[in-house]
Formats: structure tokens, C-alpha cells, sequence
């Protein structure tokens, strides 16, 4: 029996250590706390006891069997069961410890983490904080709270009296006193998930290799500071690779509602960026979208071949993979977001004049031929010209949710409303195709042709709400303010589009004619 025993203890363990997973065996030791070892060490002494005492009575003494009142057992009987039984007891403890995503002793986790980002061990660390998530990242906020809710100077600098006390000042030395391991605790873990996160190799590989942890960690309660680097550096990466979940998620969330899209749950990136689009704006999630869609045309610039300037039987194949594309269609969703949860801020929609700008700059054609789109830079300047035109007509709803007020009917920037913001948008966009001289001009009235539509339908619409943002775009082209320089081609070609209007669309709505030559006397009078 005592080989047996002894031999099914060792290979229980090496069973369960086998299966187990790899994080659960590089961290052992932090789900150990000293009552499991205490645990451990009393049920091994059991054992070892039993062992003993059944080679003594055994061998020793020649006693077969044990008395209980009328009843006797046979003494191997007996050491067999309680062995059995303790063995049982043993490996189900053993078995639970190894596969237990508990952490007992958080500390020993934390050096083990810091240890692996040191020494650039992304995987180990990615595959760590997977496991062992909702005890370690879940709880960050409580972890960091714990050693602070009761200290009387945080409560004092959150609620000012008129001094602080002497007596208060001696509490707050004992109870930083009695509280230092959980303080000192709480600075090392707030320290180490700001060096994690923003750890840009770090975000790439977790971006590759495990996004959903990545997207967990963005609904986490971690510290809001850290969390904005974090989201920042995470998106980028994401923007980076076009076979990331961005591109793939922002391309399978299409599904229209009324004038917004979707949030399916299968997007499980976009629910975590929109599903509180206040926290989207606090995160300035629009920034690594915009500015990785600028990195990517600076880069193009540079290429003696960019693909953007060619010309493709099959645009559309083209352009779903392209970062341009995927930046404008997230910007679509933010915006859509902000206008109907009544936004007080322009989320920075200005990036789209800004991508205009340096397509305009990219821009070049091999040879000029026929057709809506010459080559994919124009298909994209449609694209950026024609959702920011969905953006205003929401103002044409009554039954939008949009209730900012415009403040001054002219071209000065009122950040707290977005539709203005998107309007002053549009006109810079315009100023910036018609300042270059690598935009053709066919290309250019056609775009003026479509802002056209969006202006009259703004003008003639039932909803002076409306009508007053209609009043704004005509201000913006006309009048120079000291941000926008006189631009008279813009309005010679706005003027060649009013001559190719198609003016059955207009004669035909009330006033429409009117309208139409209040419109184009506006244009002649500012040349």
C-alpha cells in the first residue's frame, strides 16, 4: 500500500500538471496563498501517518484487525479507505489550484508581468491577463480604490472644509500606516497597466493575437487616463493592419436603422467604442482613425506608383480594402452617433477636409477619360463630399433628436453643433478641390452638382431648421473670413455647375426657381 500510494499521488499531480494550461503552470505559485500550503502540508502529513501507523500495527505490533464495539475490520481494509480518502481529498485540492483562474497572491503576479514586459514576453503577458482576467483586470478599479475610499485627505481635497486638523492629518499617518501593503500594492499595479498599455509593441501583438482581450480591456474600469492612451495606441495598431478587426467589423456593420447604423453584437470592437458615445468622445477615438488614415496617404505620396491613381474596371473591390474607406465609414458611425445622442462637440469630423486635402495633393491621372470616377482618389472624394451631405439632410427630419441650436447663420464655428460644423466642412472641402490644379474640373462640378441638391433641399425644405443651416452653407461660400482666403475659381466653377443643373429637379418644387436665381446672384455678386 505505501508505494501505491505514494506512486498514484505522483502521478496525479503530473497528470493535472500536464493538462493544465500554460499560464496555470508559469503562475503557480501566485495562486498559492500560506493556508493552502498549511492545507497541503496537514493532509501530506495525514497521509504519511497513516502509512506509518499501518507498518506498525501491521508489522510491529501483529494486529490484524480494529475493534469497534462487536464490530472488527480487517487493520489493511481500514488504511486503505483512509488513505483512498485522503488521497481524494489531496488530488481534488491539487486539481483545483491548478486549474482555479483565482489569484491569491496578487503580488507575486504582478513581479511575474512586470518581469515578461521587460523582457518583451507580449505572448506570456497577453496569455496571463487572458486566463486571469476577472480576478486581475476586472477588479482594477477595487484594487486601486480599496487602500484610497477611507483616506480622510482624499475625502478632504474632494470635499474642502475650511482647514485641515491636526487630529485628521494623525489619522491619515495610521491609516497610510495600517494600509501601506495595500497602498504600495495598488501604486505598483496602476503603474504597470499604464506601462502595459501603452506599450506600443504590446498593443500590436494583442491587436494580432488575442483582439477580444483587447476589446475587453477597453469596457474595463482601468484608470481613465490609461485608458485613453491605451485606446489610442490599440486603434492605430488596428488602422495599421488591414486584416484587423477594424476593417473587417466596420465593414460587416451596414445594417441601417433609421438614419443610424446598427451596433450587432458580432462587432463586439464597435459595441465597445459606441455603446456610450459620450465615452467615445472622452476616449478620442477619432484621432488614431484620422491620423491613420493621414500616415497612410503621406505614405502614398512617396510611392512613384500609388494605387489610388490608377484606373479600375471594378472600383468597388478596391476601395472596401482601403484605410481610406475604413476611416471614413468609422467616422460615419461616430458622427451618425453624436448627432442623434445630441453631441455638444464636432467629434472632430474636420479630419475629412483634411483627408481631402492630402488626396488632392496624391492626386494625378495617367490619362484623362470618360466617366463618373477616373480613378480611386475620386471615388473617395465622392464618398468624403457625399457623407458629410447625409450628415446635414438629418436636419431635414422632424423627427431627428438633434436639438442644438445654431447660434449665428454665417461660416463662424460653432464646435458645440455638429451639423454647423459639418457644413463649414463641406465648404473647406470645396475651397481645398478648387485651390489645386490636380483636380480636373469635370470632376469638381460634379461634386458642386451634388452639394447643389443638398443646399436647395435644405432651402425649399418644411423645416426652417433647415432653412437656417441652408442659409449658413450659402454664407460660408460667399463670405471670407480671416481663416479662408478669396477663392474665385470655386466660384466660377459653382457657377459652371449652376449653368449644368439639371433644372427640371429644381423648377418643379414651389419657389424652387426663386431660389435658384437668389442662389447663382449670390455667386456673380461675390466674384
Amino acid at each position: 500500500m505505501d508505494s501505491s500510494i505514494i506512486l498514484s499521488l505522483i502521478g496525479i499531480c503530473i497528470s493535472l500538471y500536464a493538462i493544465s494550461s500554460p499560464s496555470n503552470k508559469r503562475n503557480l505559485q501566485a495562486k498559492l496563498s500560506i493556508i493552502n500550503l498549511i492545507f497541503i502540508f496537514v493532509i501530506a502529513i495525514s497521509l504519511i501517518i497513516t502509512i506509518v501507523l499501518s507498518g506498525y500495527y501491521k508489522i510491529d505490533i501483529n494486529i490484524k484487525y480494529i475493534s469497534y464495539g462487536k464490530i472488527e475490520i480487517d487493520l489493511d481494509y481500514y488504511y486503505s479507505v483512509l488513505s483512498l480518502f485522503l488521497l481524494i481529498i489531496f488530488s481534488a485540492f491539487i486539481a483545483y489550484i491548478f486549474f482555479s483562474k483565482r489569484i491569491l497572491n496578487k503580488n507575486i503576479l504582478l513581479t511575474y508581468l512586470r518581469n515578461n514586459l521587460n523582457n518583451s514576453n507580449y505572448g506570456y503577458i497577453i496569455s496571463d491577463i487572458d486566463e486571469f482576467y476577472n480576478n486581475f483586470i476586472y477588479k482594477h478599479k477595487e484594487f486601486i480604490e480599496r487602500a484610497e475610499k477611507d483616506n480622510p485627505i482624499r475625502k478632504y481635497l474632494e470635499n474642502p472644509e475650511p482647514e485641515l486638523t491636526k487630529s485628521k492629518i494623525i489619522i491619515n499617518k495610521i491609516y497610510n500606516y495600517t494600509h501601506r501593503k495595500k497602498i504600495r500594492f495598488s501604486i505598483k499595479y496602476r503603474n504597470y497597466l499604464y506601462d502595459l498599455l501603452t506599450n506600443q509593441y504590446f498593443t500590436k501583438e494583442l491587436g494580432e493575437k488575442n483582439p477580444v482581450l483587447g476589446v475587453k480591456l477597453i469596457n474595463s474600469n482601468i484608470h481613465i487616463y490609461t485608458k485613453q492612451n491605451y485606446v489610442e495606441l490599440f486603434l492605430k495598431e488596428l488602422m495599421k493592419n488591414k486584416n484587423s478587426i477594424l476593417y473587417s467589423q466596420v465593414l460587416n456593420n451596414q445594417v441601417n436603422i433609421p438614419f443610424r447604423y446598427q451596433l450587432v453584437p458580432e462587432n463586439y470592437l464597435l459595441c465597445a467604442i459606441f455603446k456610450d458615445i459620450h465615452l467615445a468622445k472622452k476616449l478620442s477615438v477619432y484621432k488614431p482613425i484620422g491620423d491613420g488614415v493621414i500616415d497612410y496617404l503621406k505614405g502614398q505620396k512617396i510611392l512613384e506608383d500609388d494605387v489610388n491613381n490608377m484606373n479600375y474596371d471594378d472600383f468597388e473591390d478596391h476601395v472596401v480594402k482601403s484605410p481610406i474607406y475604413i476611416g471614413m465609414l468609422f467616422f460615419d458611425i461616430m458622427i451618425r452617433e453624436s448627432i442623434e445622442n445630441n453631441i455638444k462637440w464636432h467629434m472632430w469630423l474636420y479630419y475629412f477636409p483634411y483627408f481631402i486635402r492630402y488626396i488632392s495633393d496624391n492626386i494625378s491621372y495617367e490619362n484623362i477619360k470618360s466617366g463618373e470616377f477616373i480613378n480611386l482618389y475620386e471615388r473617395y472624394i465622392y464618398e468624403l463630399f457625399h457623407t458629410m451631405k447625409q450628415w446635414v439632410m438629418r436636419i431635414t427630419s422632424h423627427d431627428t433628436k438633434f436639438n442644438i441650436d445654431l447660434e449665428e447663420e454665417n461660416g463662424r464655428h460653432e464646435n458645440g453643433n455638429i451639423i454647423k460644423s459639418t457644413v463649414i466642412a463641406i465648404c473647406e472641402s470645396m475651397d481645398i478641390i478648387t485651390e489645386t490644379k490636380n483636380i480636373r474640373d469635370d470632376f469638381i462640378v460634379y461634386i458642386f452638382n451634388s452639394m447643389l441638391n443638398m443646399y436647395f433641399d435644405l432651402i425649399l425644405s418644411d423645416n426652417p431648421r433647415a432653412n437656417s443651416y441652408g442659409r449658413v452653407y450659402v454664407s460660408c461660400i460667399t463670405n471670407r473670413y480671416p481663416y479662408r482666403s478669396y477663392n474665385p475659381r470655386l466660384l466660377e466653377l459653382m457657377n459652371r455647375a449652376l449653368d449644368e443643373y439639371d433644372m427640371p429637379v429644381i423648377i418643379t418644387r414651389k419657389n424652387g426657381h426663386n431660389v435658384f436665381d437668389e442662389f447663382r446672384e449670390k455667386i456673380n455678386s461675390s466674384l
